[in-house]
């Protein structure tokens, strides 16, 4: 039924706007600012500033109402960054809103990096996008922040720096210098990403000195290029050669068969065998 304001359109709004009057939460309230977010934004734009004051009462729907309202909406800001420190909306939230109102989310970028290394599951889909639409200075301080994951997040990160595209092209190479780490790694990943063909001879090099975890992500990304990394195939047939590891092995004959076709499987299979039963 709220979906039938919006279909009136714009004589709609002000009685709805009566029901959210007040300093104090109703279920009236509640329903009419529920029913107002879902009205196109250019309806809702002149009303910012109660959808601003709605921000204690009614949080999840004056914030969908901010969204769609965009880049005019950017004043909200500040209060939707203290809701979602108070009222616990989600991190998604705040990473849409800064997404509709781009680069005028610069005082969210903390927040927003702090919530991409908390939550993998949004980071790609939520705030690396908004971290993007915000600028691509934004590259070097998410950069920065992923000396503080571990290896078994790593694999997380690489298509979130991947969304900068070509602009983050000479930062991830020159992190290739670097010590290993979660950010050299996630580097080497994201490159293969963007600038495949380039990567490959770092990617191979890697394969002998990583770790096994790290090692299963760089054979999945060369798997993932295909025939592009088929400079990487004496890497990929030593480790398998040398390794013990089930997932690295595993990996890597996946890796084989994309790159250098079905006909290396047989040869891999031999290589693989075991005395043991």
């Amino acid at each position: 039924s709220l979906d039938l304001f919006a279909r009136v359109g714009e004589p709609a709004v002000g009685p709805l706007l009566d029901l959210c009057q007040g300093d104090a939460r109703t279920s009236e309230m509640e329903k009419a600012s529920q029913a107002l977010a879902r009205f196109d934004g250019d309806l809702l734009a002149p009303h910012v500033d109660e959808f601003i004051r709605l921000l204690p009462l009614t949080p999840s729907s004056a914030c969908e109402a901010l969204t769609k309202i965009g880049p005019a909406a950017a004043p909200a800001l500040p209060h939707i960054l203290q809701a979602e420190r108070i009222h616990h909306i989600p991190g998604g939230t705040l990473a849409a809103f800064a997404l509709a109102i781009g680069p005028a989310a610069e005082p969210a970028v903390p927040r927003l990096i702090e919530l991409l290394l908390e939550d993998r599951y949004d980071a790609l889909h939520a705030h690396g996008p908004a971290l993007v639409a915000i600028g691509s200075h934004t590259l070097d301080r998410v950069f920065d922040a992923l000396n503080r994951l571990d290896d078994e997040r790593v694999g997380d990160y690489p298509r979130v720096l991947g969304l900068y595209g070509e602009a983050a092209v000479p930062r991830l190479t020159a992190a290739l210098d670097e010590p290993p780490g979660a950010r050299r790694t996630v580097a080497l990943l994201a490159l293969g990403l963007i600038a495949p063909t380039a990567v490959v001879p770092h990617m191979a090099a890697a394969l002998r000195t990583e770790a096994e975890p790290v090692q299963e992500l760089i054979l999945d990304s060369l798997r993932e290029m295909g025939p592009t990394a088929f400079q990487a195939v004496p890497a990929i047939r030593e480790v398998l050669q040398r390794s013990d590891s089930y997932g690295v092995q595993e990996s890597a004959v996946r890796a084989l068969a994309e790159i250098a076709g079905d006909g290396q499987v047989p040869e891999v299979i031999e290589q693989l065998a075991s005395p043991d039963p």
